[in-house]
């Protein structure tokens, strides 16, 4: 089964520990990972509610490739998300398989995360 991390790099946004007053959060995803990115999903964390692909329809995350993120919010003060990662259809029949999902990213103090294969 294929599996991913997505580790935080450690860029952490000056003055980050208060609430973000804006209703947008920017942050850069880089792929280490050996899988094409096709989309991208987040929600609240906690929320099982995934949305809307944060992607554009051209845009695809290739190996090797960071890709400039940004996420509308409702509510000012929400900084905790679920990410989920899909990655391009290999073929695989178990579609369990063509994502990941990171829990609990508070993308309020980072501006950058990586993501890998898992060693």
């Amino acid at each position: 089964m294929r599996k991913l991390l997505l580790t935080a790099a450690a860029l952490l946004t000056l003055g980050a520990t208060t609430p973000l007053s804006a209703k947008e959060i920017k942050f850069e995803v880089i792929n280490k990972s050996k899988y094409d990115v096709n989309e991208i999903y987040a929600s609240p964390a906690g929320n099982d509610s995934w949305g809307d692909d944060i992607f554009t329809e051209e845009q695809w995350l290739k190996t090797d490739q960071s890709a400039n993120v940004t996420l509308t919010v409702d509510k000012a003060d929400v900084c905790v998300f679920d990410l989920k990662f899909v990655f391009e259809d290999d073929g695989d029949k178990d579609e369990t398989n063509n994502y990941v999902v990171e829990k609990n990213i508070n993308l309020c103090e980072t501006e950058s995360y990586t993501l890998e294969d898992e060693k």
